[in-house]
């Protein structure tokens, strides 16, 4: 039933097409190569969850490609405050009649074909914030997903849910389990009860800013380039 994939600033793919065979297909890699990048780019566009969740609760610049997040603050330390970079998911069925509610050109290769697509993109609603944010571009290291948006769509252009998907998946990943204590969740439902929309989002992108100038203490970054020297016994990556 899957035909190909077309992935754009998604983790490890910054450009990245795939023409699936007919049957089983195995994909074969070196570490990192993106194989488990893959499998969940695939579970999350025809499920439009990711490690567990909804998507859009689990958005975070590690989610965009690293190639990607480099041209935008270059982009932004030069012009002001260019688009942040979108990730795209397509995927691409066969062009049989029981998928013809999902056939249409609203993909990136404007092919005539059924299919469906997760987009994650800048909120236009978050504009003022977004330019507020960007006046210190110096301070800018990632993309500020804290003000992106989901789309899930399929290619004849409608929305769509889990039930208008016409094939299921199930992704195993025993790295992805995350056991939550009492005060985790306390605190996350003090959050989502009593602070509105902008307030969350603010919320979050300051608690990345203390996260990402953690890396700029001495004593880490002393930490860190003695971590880079060493090498392991299976790979000579840092």
């Amino acid at each position: 039933m899957l035909k190909k994939i077309v992935i754009k600033n998604y983790k490890v793919f910054r450009d990245f097409s795939l023409d699936l065979n007919p049957g089983v297909n195995v994909i074969v890699g070196d570490n990192d190569a993106g194989k488990s990048n893959l499998l969940e780019a695939i579970n999350l566009a025809l499920t439009g969850r990711l490690r567990g969740n909804a998507v859009a609760a689990e958005l975070s610049p590690f989610l965009v490609n690293l190639e990607a997040t480099r041209k935008y603050t270059e982009a932004l330390s030069a012009s002001g405050a260019p688009h942040p970079p979108e990730i795209l998911i397509e995927l691409y069925f066969d062009d049989t009649e029981d998928l013809a509610a999902l056939k249409g050109t609203n993909n990136s290769l404007r092919e005539s074909a059924p299919g469906v697509k997760i987009r994650v993109c800048f909120n236009i609603d978050f504009i003022d914030e977004y330019i507020a944010y960007t006046a210190g571009a110096a301070s800018v290291t990632w993309a500020p997903t804290e003000y992106y948006q989901v789309e899930w769509t399929n290619f004849a252009g409608a929305a769509i849910t889990a039930r208008g998907v016409p094939a299921t998946a199930t992704l195993i990943d025993a790295t992805t389990i995350r056991l939550p204590n009492g005060g985790d969740a306390y605190l996350q439902s003090i959050i989502a009860d009593s602070l509105d929309t902008r307030q969350r989002v603010e919320l979050s992108r300051a608690y990345r800013s203390l996260r990402e100038t953690f890396g700029d203490i001495a004593a880490v970054k002393e930490i860190n380039d003695k971590l880079a020297g060493e090498r392991g016994e299976i790979s000579d990556r840092g």
